[in-house]
């Protein structure tokens, strides 16, 4: 496991740093950033008795970004499907604190399209919390081979007057796709959630909810999506 440590005025960039990056069971890469903890998911559950209400039983990989300060960068992670019969079984948990802007995206996709990289799948299951008055901005995006099985299943947790814009973005999808998305929203909070997919020859699930918890609460959910079948 490589450790990147960037400074904060280095930080500085367009493009986004990349603070967690896993190839299949491998993890690759870990930010190290003045105002930002990344870990592990099983080794921040190791360090933080306070993430087991968030992952809810010990995690077997995946990663854990709490975010303590403002960043003036914005924030990449990466997950990649290599090697035939590779089945990931992830536990992310991204914390946001009070009053913090932050831009993040997430790259899910496949590092090899070869015959032989069959019997893939990639299950996702993750909670994101956005503390009073904080917003995020967050790309989530995948880009499989046809024969990937793909299932992601998130909660976001929307404290008083959180702001949320999350964009699910399929540009290549797997043999099959799950998506289940639940929103909880604490009084003032918005969400913004759309789904981006061009999907061929794939079955294709979707589940989104939102719980307005709070007075003037508000959730929109956008689905722009291509389905095509060719026998």
């Amino acid at each position: 496991m490589a450790t990147k440590n960037v400074p904060a005025a280095q930080a500085v960039a367009k493009e986004p740093v990349t603070a967690y990056r896993q190839l299949d069971h491998h993890v690759l890469e870990v930010l190290e950033m003045a105002g930002t903890e990344v870990l592990p998911a099983n080794q921040a559950w190791q360090e933080y008795a306070w993430t087991h209400q968030y992952f809810e039983q010990e995690p077997e990989e995946g990663y854990f970004i709490w975010i303590k300060e403002q960043p003036n960068c914005a924030f990449l992670s990466c997950i990649s499907l290599d090697q035939a019969n590779t089945k990931q079984q992830l536990n992310n948990l991204v914390v946001i604190e009070a009053g913090l802007d932050v831009d993040m995206s997430g790259s899910c996709e496949t590092a090899s399209l070869l015959t032989n990289s069959q019997n893939r799948s990639h299950q996702a299951r993750g909670k994101l919390v956005l503390r009073p008055g904080s917003s995020l901005y967050y790309q989530h995006l995948h880009d499989w081979a046809e024969s990937d099985q793909i299932s992601t299943n998130y909660d976001f947790i929307l404290e008083e007057g959180a702001s949320l814009d999350y964009i699910y973005k399929v540009s290549h999808a797997g043999q099959a796709m799950q998506l289940t998305a639940n929103f909880y929203l604490a009084a003032k909070a918005k969400s913004d959630f759309k789904v981006l997919a061009d999907s061929q020859n794939v079955k294709m699930t979707l589940h989104d909810t939102a719980y307005l918890q709070g007075k003037d609460a508000q959730a929109i959910s956008t689905l722009r999506i291509i389905g095509r079948y060719n026998n």
